[in-house]
């Protein structure tokens, strides 16, 4: 989801909302697609999510956004994965890493229990170092040196964002903060809470959303209440 509001921020989509709900679809927003170079840094999984929205179309129903990414979803996040792995973030995917140790402790116990009807000791020994992976495989993380770096960046990203929250601290805020920001509060579930710190700020809307009406950052935040509707229950891609 922060992704498809990423790729409005930068340009690639529009939301406009109609003055009313089709009689067709409980949603009023359309989604509308930029022409854009191929050479225009778009990484392969937000290509990808702009195919697999769009097709050959420039404008879509976001009602019809949810059937679209259920045909392409396992091949967005297959690319979703292979982004941090081909920037050297993480070794390989998470659940395909626990699960090789995870077998291989399982594996190296059952070798243990037969080993120890014949030698006590190597039986044991061949046992705990089961045990051993067993645990590293629901423990271990994948993350490289430079992904723990990344890591504690982001952690710190969303304690900025949750002090900007506090009481009287958004007073200090500049409106342009709003949608430079939404998609990072998207992913840190604070978007609500995000939209109403600007809720009564004199503000103009993101570039990348129309409407005919005095709509304000709330107006954003219904879209992407909406989007979320849409897109809930796609595993690696609601967030």
């Amino acid at each position: 989801m922060a992704s498809i509001v990423e790729l409005a921020n930068r340009g690639f989509i529009k939301v406009i909302e109609q003055d009313k709900r089709s009689v067709l679809t409980s949603y009023k927003h359309n989604l509308y697609k930029v022409e854009f170079d191929s050479a225009t840094g778009l990484r392969n999984h937000e290509k990808i999510i702009l195919k697999q929205i769009f097709g050959d179309e420039e404008m879509i129903s976001l009602g019809d956004v949810k059937e679209r990414l259920k045909e392409g979803i396992s091949k967005i996040n297959k690319a979703m994965w292979n982004e941090p792995i081909k920037s050297k973030f993480i070794v390989k995917k998470p659940k395909s890493m626990k699960r090789r140790y995870l077998l291989t402790g399982i594996l190296f116990a059952v070798l243990g229990a037969i080993a120890f009807t014949s030698s006590r000791n190597a039986g044991i020994a061949i046992f705990l170092s089961g045990a051993i992976l067993f645990l590293l495989g629901r423990s271990i993380s994948p993350l490289t040196t430079k992904g723990m770096e990344a890591k504690w960046q982001g952690l710190g990203l969303r304690k900025n964002l949750q002090l900007k929250l506090s009481p009287n601290s958004n007073k200090h805020l500049e409106p342009e903060l709003f949608s430079e920001y939404l998609p990072y509060a998207i992913i840190f579930r604070i978007e609500e809470e995000w939209a109403n710190l600007f809720a009564d700020m004199p503000m103009s809307l993101p570039d990348w959303y129309y409407s005919s009406d005095d709509a304000s950052s709330l107006s954003v935040i219904e879209f992407v209440r909406s989007l979320s509707l849409v897109i809930t229950g796609y595993s690696g891609f609601d967030r």
